[in-house]
C-alpha cells in the first residue's frame, strides 16, 4: 500500500511511509432511538523513517501532522459512508500511502416498538394532605405539557413534545409516545374556572396513584417510558390560591406553543422581594423586549433582556407597580394575553 521513488545519487528521504487504524467507535450522539444522526471516529497513526512529516487531501480539506504519533478523527456521519485519505510526505511528494476507513455499524436502533402513553388527572387536594382523599374531584382547564429528556437527562430547547388540557373531569393523556423519558409539566391556572391553584406536597405516602407527583415549579420527575406501556398515574394535586386569603399572587400561564420563538411558560411572583420571574423557552439568541401593559392598554414598564437558546429565567423588577393585572408581551411574536395579578404587601 505504498510507493518507492529511489533515484540514483538523489538526496530524496528514503520512501517507507505506512499507515494505521484502529478505534473505530460509533458515537450515537445522544439519540439512541436515531441511527440517521450517528458519527464516528477512530486513531490514525501515520510512520515512516524520517521525520519530515506528513500532509493528506481528506475530501476537500488538507491535512497535516507528525509521523509516529497516533491521533484522534472524529464527528464523521456513518450515514455518508467512508472516508478516504491520500498521504503523501512532507518532502517527498511520490512518497505517498492510500488508506480508506468504512465506517461501524450504527449504534442507535429505530424505535420500532409499540406507542405508549402517559397521563392521569389534577385533583384539588381540599385539605392540602398530599393525596387525592375521596369526594376530591378534577380540575378542569389546566394546561399540560411534556417534554422528552435529552441523553443527560434535562429539558432543552426543542424537546417539547404537546400540550393539552385536562378534561371537565380533570384527567389528561399523552398518547402515541415512543419508548424514552419524558417529564410532564403542570401549569396552575384554570382556563375553564379563571381560578388559580397551588401545587400541593409531591409524593406524600407510598401510593403513586393518590399522590401527587408535580413539584413545586409544576415538573414531574422523569418518568421512564418502555415500548407499549402506558403510564396511568402521573397526578398533580393543587389547592385554591385564594384559599390562603392575600399571601398568593394570581396569574394566568400561557399554554407553550412551537409557533413562536419566544415562549412564555411561566411567571412567578416574588412577594418577599416584589420581583416578578419570567421563565421562557426560546429558539433564538437576541436581545428581546418585554412590555408590561395595565388594563388601559398602557405600557408601564419595558425592559430589554437578552435571551439565549433554550430555558431562559428572567428577574424584572416590579416592586413600583401598584396592585393590579398587568399584561406581559414580547417582541418575538407573543402578543398580549398573558395577564397577571400582581399584588404586594
Amino acid at each position: 500500500d505504498y510507493m518507492v521513488n529511489i533515484q540514483e545519487g538523489s538526496s530524496t528521504p528514503t520512501c517507507s511511509i505506512a499507515n494505521v487504524i484502529s478505534n473505530i467507535s460509533c458515537n450515537d450522539m445522544g439519540t439512541l432511538n436515531d441511527p440517521t444522526d450517528d458519527t464516528f471516529s477512530y486513531i490514525l497513526k501515520v510512520t515512516n523513517s524520517n521525520n519530515g512529516g506528513w500532509n493528506a487531501l481528506v475530501g476537500t480539506a488538507n491535512i497535516s501532522g507528525p509521523y509516529n504519533s497516533e491521533t484522534l478523527w472524529g464527528g464523521y456521519p456513518i450515514k455518508n459512508g467512508p472516508i478516504s485519505w491520500l498521504i503523501k510526505d512532507n518532502q517527498n511528494s511520490a512518497c505517498m500511502t492510500t488508506v480508506t476507513v468504512t465506517p461501524p455499524a450504527t449504534c442507535s436502533s429505530p424505535n420500532t416498538g409499540a406507542k405508549g402513553s402517559i397521563g392521569d388527572m389534577v385533583f384539588e387536594d381540599l385539605n392540602k394532605n398530599g393525596v387525592q382523599d375521596a369526594g376530591e374531584l378534577g380540575v378542569p382547564g389546566i394546561q399540560v405539557v411534556i417534554y422528552k429528556l435529552d441523553a443527560n437527562g434535562a429539558i432543552v430547547a426543542g424537546n417539547f413534545i404537546r400540550n393539552t388540557g385536562t378534561g371537565y373531569d380533570g384527567k389528561y393523556l399523552f398518547s402515541n409516545l415512543d419508548a424514552g423519558n419524558y417529564k410532564v409539566k403542570f401549569t396552575t391556572y384554570s382556563q375553564n374556572q379563571g381560578i388559580l391553584y397551588n401545587f400541593t406536597t409531591p409524593n406524600v405516602g407510598t401510593n403513586d396513584d393518590i399522590d401527587s407527583d408535580a413539584d413545586y415549579n409544576g415538573y414531574t420527575p422523569s418518568i421512564a417510558l418502555a415500548a407499549g406501556q402506558n403510564i396511568t398515574n402521573i397526578d398533580a394535586g393543587m389547592w385554591k390560591a385564594n384559599s390562603f386569603g392575600n399571601t398568593v399572587i394570581a396569574l394566568n400561564k400561557r399554554k407553550p406553543t412551537q409557533l413562536v420563538p419566544i415562549v412564555i411558560q411561566e411567571i412567578t411572583p416574588t412577594l418577599s422581594e416584589g420581583d416578578i420571574t419570567v421563565l421562557i423557552e426560546s429558539i433564538i439568541e437576541k436581545d428581546v423586549q418585554f412590555d408590561f401593559y395595565n388594563t388601559l392598554g398602557k405600557v408601564v414598564k419595558t425592559d430589554i433582556r437578552h435571551v439565549e437558546k433554550g430555558i431562559n429565567h428572567l428577574l424584572f423588577d416590579f416592586w413600583s407597580q401598584i396592585n393590579g393585572l398587568y399584561f406581559i408581551q414580547t417582541s418575538e411574536g407573543q402578543g398580549r394575553g398573558v395577564p397577571l395579578k400582581f399584588v404586594k404587601f
